[in-house]
């Protein structure tokens, strides 16, 4: 099955209202406790995760297989 733009950008406008909804309990309650929402939302933009580039062929890791960008014809 491909995945197009198409069909992520309608699955993301059926749930943007709940991830809103949930995005904003979250932030409120967060922030109530004394939290810098827009400082672990940086945080968590800037991170990454390094896969060796031995995981994205056949074989895979001892957790999955891991396809590039490419072989997913986004």
């Amino acid at each position: 099955m491909n995945i197009n733009k198409e069909h992520i950008q309608d699955y993301n406008k059926q749930h943007l209202k709940s991830h809103d909804n949930n995005y904003n309990f979250l932030s409120d309650t967060l922030a109530g406790n004394g939290h810098d929402v827009d400082n672990i939302v940086s945080k968590l933009a800037s991170f990454q995760v390094a896969i060796p580039s031995w995981a994205l062929g056949a074989g895979g890791t001892r957790f999955g297989r891991f396809h590039s960008m490419e072989s997913l014809h986004l």
